[in-house]
């Protein structure tokens, strides 16, 4: 195109194609249609809105009739039906809530029959009017007659009536969630579970549960704390419309969760996306409200007596002028993990700090935990592990706590030394039992300098957590009072972990069967190889024989080689009477 063919200007204009696009505007649900309907009776100035469900009509299953009828002051033009983004509001209402005049359009995919009548200045009553409005009237395809209504509302108000295809439970549930949190009453009618009259549906403030509220530049801010709202609750209420939108929260360590509500009273700087309003507006306006928030949430963990909010949250609020308590110098204790997430592991509560504690912080796999945390028991010093939690760093307290930061195992036997890596794997598969077990803890100080501390173990596991229980050798020292049921017991927290393999058998008999291997183990270890034949040919015959011997019958089994004989002795001879 030669340059000269360029406008020298441009306008922004609505192209007519864009009414055929009218009906996709809202989704036609009866939640849309209940809310827009209820907001534009309000802005009339109406005072109480009624709802009628008619029962269902014969020509589709589960379609009803509702006409939601109010009093406000009517329609005195209908053309502003079909004239999008014009409307008859006031021009304080229209900059208030920045009025659009397109919530009606949440009608324009089912259709609907208006009847309204205009509000009187001066005490003489108007005539009402009607008009039955299809999608094609919404998309400009066709004129909608307009008639006179006799049987308007009186002496002023407007009607919508249309039909949904909806159960009647889902009918229910949607008016009373548009409902909820509505300015004005409201009484559903024509349900079957409804009262003849009608019942008035139950109101509450969206602040109701709130345990600190405030008041900034037109909103009200509510804070809640965890357990006091569901997690999917909306967040924002525009005069009964409500929205499901991020806003800031606190965490709190041991404690609630700090959220926010905010209720919409005049504040024209916040601005919905239109034409549903269901989304913010990413204005300059939105981070100075989340910052009025935040600073709601800081005052109300601040009048709490016991917040224990993260340093992130501590910090912050004294950076914004408001004190809130610091978190005392408590821990959790700290416990081995187990090696099946499914599994029991120990749960700690947090507790106060010992005089010499430690914060475990080397990452490691399991079987080391698990040894260590027994080694640090005989020890006596298991009272002073103390979990790391990384959302109390900053705190003068945590910071000057030291951290654990490995475990290095040296084991002797024979005369000789050997780190835990390079003990001779034919040692322990002959089950030579070392003489000595040292493990040699790294601390780190907080100015990083380093210091170490031996501790005596008696158990250490050569195998990592991958390992399969047939192929385990666990080293147990010589002198070690550990009991077979404690090793079993150790072996279980550090090695068993339950497959979810579709040809997998059930977690119970999963466990089962590692208990009974781990057993064979440590009674071959810890005892000897007689004992644990004589414990597993136990086990097999109390999980598998016991159930077919005859009450009050000795059964004996003898076994040599591949030769197996039972015998069966006679019934006890019953006594005379």
């Amino acid at each position: 195109m030669n340059a000269s063919a360029f406008p020298r200007s441009i306008r922004a204009r609505i192209d007519e194609s864009t009414l055929d696009r009218v009906p996709r505007m809202f989704s036609a649900s009866i939640e849309d249609i209940a809310a827009e309907t209820l907001q534009n009776a309000r802005r009339a100035g109406a005072t109480r809105v009624d709802i009628k469900v008619e029962r269902p009509i014969p020509t589709a299953e589960q379609s009803h009739r509702i006409t939601i009828c109010d009093d406000g002051a009517g329609i005195a033009d209908p053309s502003v039906l079909l004239s999008y983004g014009q409307n008859g509001w006031s021009r304080d209402v229209v900059e208030r809530e920045d009025a659009a005049g397109m919530g009606f359009l949440s009608l324009a995919r089912i259709g609907c029959t208006i009847t309204s009548r205009p509000q009187s200045l001066n005490g003489r009553a108007h005539d009402g009017w009607r008009v039955q409005l299809d999608t094609e009237h919404f998309t400009g395809k066709a004129p909608a007659p307009v008639s006179r209504c006799g049987q308007a509302p009186w002496p002023h108000g407007t009607s919508i009536a249309f039909l949904i295809v909806d159960h009647v439970m889902d009918i229910r549930n949607a008016i009373a969630d548009a409902c909820r949190y509505y300015p004005l009453p409201i009484t559903l009618s024509g349900l079957p579970d409804s009262p003849p009259p009608g019942e008035s549906l139950p109101r509450q403030d969206f602040l109701h549960d709130a345990i600190h509220e405030e008041s900034w530049e037109g909103i009200r801010i509510g804070i809640l704390t965890d357990g006091r709202r569901p997690c999917r609750e909306p967040s924002i209420n525009f005069h009964g419309h409500t929205i499901q939108t991020g806003l800031p929260h606190e965490t709190s360590i041991g404690g609630p969760d700090w959220s926010v509500r905010i209720d919409i009273e005049n504040c024209p700087e916040l601005e919905l996306v239109l034409p549903a309003r269901k989304e913010l507006v990413a204005t300059p306006f939105v981070p100075r409200m989340e910052e009025a928030c935040r600073h709601a949430i800081y005052r109300a963990m601040a009048a709490d007596p016991d917040p224990r909010p993260t340093y992130k949250t501590w910090s912050a609020a004294r950076k914004a002028g408001i004190d809130i308590a610091p978190h005392p110098p408590r821990l959790h204790p700290w416990r081995p993990d187990v090696a099946d997430q499914y599994g029991d592991a120990e749960h700690t509560s947090s507790g106060p700090l010992d005089t010499a504690p430690l914060l475990v912080s080397f990452a490691d796999e399991t079987p080391l935990a698990q040894a260590f945390w027994r080694a640090a028991c005989r020890a006596e010093i298991g009272h002073r592990l103390f979990a790391p939690d990384s959302r109390l760093a900053g705190y003068e307290w945590y910071d000057a706590i030291p951290r654990l930061v490995s475990v290095d195992i040296e084991l002797t036997a024979a005369g000789q030394t050997w780190s835990l890596d390079d003990y001779p794997q034919d040692k322990a598969a002959a089950a030579v039992r070392p003489d000595a077990i040292t493990m040699h803890l790294t601390i780190e100080a907080p100015d990083g300098a380093r210091s170490f501390l031996a501790i005596d173990a008696d158990v250490a596991f050569p195998d990592d957590e991958d390992a399969y229980i047939d192929e385990l050798a666990p080293l147990v020292t010589a002198s070690s009072d550990i009991q077979p049921s404690e090793l079993v017991q150790l072996l279980c927290n550090a090695f068993f972990c339950y497959s979810d393999d579709a040809e997998a058998n059930s977690w119970d008999t999963q466990r089962e069967d590692f208990e009974l291997t781990a057993n064979r183990i440590a009674t071959r270890l810890l005892c000897s190889e007689d004992q644990a034949t004589i414990d597993a040919i136990h086990h097999e015959a109390a999980r598998y024989l016991l159930w077919l011997a005859p009450d009050k019958r000795t059964v004996t089994i003898s076994i040599e080689g591949a030769r197996v004989r039972v015998s069966l002795a006679d019934p006890e001879p019953r006594e005379a009477a």
